[in-house]
């Protein structure tokens, strides 16, 4: 007779189907043959049959029925090797062959293929572990799983089939066969999301498959899943594998086996030869890998509920703690922030930074900015009438952490917002000065949107030579009245825009900016005929801003002031500030002729960058004066 418990509970007798009674003595049968060739007690079978303080008066009748009619069923009286059930205080034991219960052939299997995976034969190994996998006709006892019962000796079986499907993977994956279990290895990944080792085996897999991208991916999800369910980091067995393929290291590769041939043994020829065996050499430690690092911003919130008048229906908390974190989550997603951790009062944001060349560097800004319009969305909350108002506290840190396909983030700059956090007061937002730094030229862009002055006393540094440039320029154009050509480059916040103001001080003359998304080539022929006209024997100076916003016609009208046959009535002084896209569009910009300057400017910090972040804090800024601010970087 053969039970089966690696699928719906089933009993065979000589190949045919045996009839089992209802739930109850299904039940009894199932957990004795978890507990075969074991004593087990009458009333933790009494447990295992009804829930806690739920068994009837008639409980006890019940199994009794129940293990009479499992005898009736069972051929053997326990003399000889046939199954049987024996009454033996303080309750029953189930006798049978180790060898007619699926479970303990399982068992079996999986230790024998354990020994060989340990004597390195994972190809043997894998042969027996299929074996004992193809034993499993579904979960274990799902007839009774389907009717509510849930063991803890269940537990133990559906987590020994894990471990036994992880050791086939190691199996198949020492023998290079990565491509056939990558669809099992996802299966398994997705149905046990905890589990580490299996984790770790697909990310192999995928690497060696080389999809590098997803097996970093599956460690990001890992890690989140880790850290929002549990609070915990991967283990160091994985955190070194994703730095192994961070690395490309070759460890990762597939090593073939060694083959061994016996060759037979050679006729004695009384020649002796004697060789000295050489111990191979131990190989090299390897070295540390020290994984990628990319720039993040950090912000922490921290909202507090004040104190109220009366008692508080936990219900009412609740609801406004749920709608700060709600106002929270949807107002920095705004940003391009993500939420990665809300534990207690506190939320954590992370704002992740570009590629190195890529069109966005203000991620240090976007945070600051997030974090006011959250400052200012909590004010407009109104919680209960009996829960007090809500305080606001923030800190916004920027460094560099190790590059992560995921968006969780721990660390030292972690604890450097942490301590900002500390020293904030009700309503403070508390910057660390690499988030001062980084931001300053976005800033200083958005303030001249507002109409508010930027220049300071001295010109912004290493400036100078520059507007020095610009300047000799005008004064060879003005003694040789030729025409001539200067584009400023610069990428958003760099002073594009500050930089025509203050040229426009230094000439002296004050020559009107035209902003070139505003201006069409028929209004810009106008004010080159009005000039024209005039009769001046100086160049005219046009100042024009954001070039690269202009259409064809008005970027060919410019171009053509350099052109001295073709401009006639006078030369023309340009001054255009355009974004690095402008020879992008038009990569023979200014080719080839001799009139024309190229300038590009760097973000330099200036001496008001303090006062600067002062007055953004201090006004609230609104991410619409800066298109710039609110796009998630690329």
């Amino acid at each position: 007779m053969d039970f089966h418990v690696l699928g719906p509970l089933e009993v065979s007798d000589a190949g045919e189907s045996v009839a089992l009674g209802g739930v109850k003595q299904r039940a009894t049968l199932g957990y004795l043959l978890l507990n075969a060739n074991r004593v087990v007690a009458t009333s933790q079978l009494l447990s295992a049959l009804w829930p806690t303080h739920e068994a009837p008066v008639t409980a006890r009748k019940v199994l009794h029925n129940a293990v009479w009619g499992l005898r009736r069923m069972l051929p053997g009286d326990g003399m000889g090797s046939a199954p049987a059930l024996l009454t033996q205080p303080p309750g029953y034991k189930l006798t049978v062959d180790p060898e007619s219960v699926d479970l303990y052939r399982f068992h079996r299997l999986v230790a024998s293929a354990r020994t060989e995976l340990s004597a390195g034969s994972p190809e043997s190994a894998a042969v027996i572990l299929r074996q004992a996998m193809g034993l499993w006709r579904g979960p274990e006892l799902a007839d009774l799983a389907e009717a509510g019962i849930a063991w803890p000796e269940l537990t133990a079986v559906r987590n020994a089939r894990l471990d036994a499907l992880e050791d086939y993977f190691d199996a198949e994956l020492a023998c290079g066969r990565h491509q056939a279990v990558l669809g099992e290895l996802e299966a398994m990944a997705d149905g046990a999301c905890l589990r580490e080792r299996s984790c770790g085996q697909l990310m192999l897999a995928l690497y060696r498959c080389g999809r590098q991208a997803d097996a970093l991916a599956v460690y990001s999800r890992m890690r989140a899943t880790l850290v929002e369910r549990l609070g915990l980091e991967p283990g160091r067995d994985l955190q070194a594998l994703q730095r192994s393929i961070l690395a490309h290291s070759p460890s990762l590769d597939l090593v073939p086996p060694v083959t061994r041939i016996e060759l037979p043994a050679a006729e004695p020829t009384g020649l002796v030869v004697l060789t000295r065996s050489e111990p191979e050499p131990e190989p090299p430690l390897p070295q540390p890998i020290r994984p990628a690092r990319t720039q993040v911003s950090v912000v922490l919130v921290q909202t507090k509920l004040g104190p109220s008048p009366v008692d508080v229906d936990p219900a009412d908390v609740d609801e406004a703690l749920d709608a700060i974190a709600e106002r929270i989550r949807r107002t920095v997603g705004g940003f391009g922030g993500v939420v990665t951790a809300s534990t207690g009062l506190i939320t954590m944001v992370l704002f992740e930074a570009p590629p190195p060349g890529g069109r966005d560097t203000c991620q240090a800004v976007a945070a600051v900015l997030a974090t006011l319009a959250v400052r200012d969305g909590l004010r407009e909350l109104v919680p209960p009438a009996a829960v007090g108002l809500p305080t606001f506290h923030a800190a916004v840190a920027t460094g560099a952490v190790p590059s992560l396909a995921g968006s969780a983030v721990s660390g030292t700059l972690v604890d450097r917002c942490h301590t900002l956090l500390a020293t904030a007061d009700a309503g403070e937002i508390r910057l660390c000065p690499d988030t001062r730094r980084i931001g300053e030229r976005v800033v200083t862009g958005w303030l001249a949107g507002q109409g508010v002055s930027t220049r300071c006393d001295e010109p912004p540094v290493d400036r100078h030579l520059d507007l020095e440039l610009v300047r000799c320029l005008l004064e060879r154009s003005r003694k040789r009245s030729t025409p001539h050509l200067v584009t400023v480059l610069g990428a958003p916040g760099t002073g594009k825009s500050a930089f025509l103001a203050e040229l426009a001080r230094l000439t002296g003359e004050a020559p009107p900016v035209t902003n070139a998304a505003q201006c069409s080539a028929a209004d810009l022929r106008e004010v080159l005929a009005a000039t024209r006209a005039a009769g001046s024997p100086q160049p005219l100076v046009l100042l024009v801003d954001d070039l690269h916003r202009a259409d064809d016609a008005v970027l060919d009208l410019v171009d053509e002031q350099t052109d001295r046959s073709a401009a006639g009535g006078g030369a023309v002084f340009v001054v255009a500030t355009a974004r690095p896209e402008l020879v992008l569009r038009k990569p023979s910009w200014g080719a080839g002729k001799r009139d024309v300057t190229t300038i590009t400017l760097d973000s330099v910090p200036t001496p008001a960058i303090e006062a600067l972040w002062d007055l953004l804090l201090s006004q609230g800024a609104d991410p619409r004066c800066e298109p710039e601010l609110a796009r998630r970087p690329a």
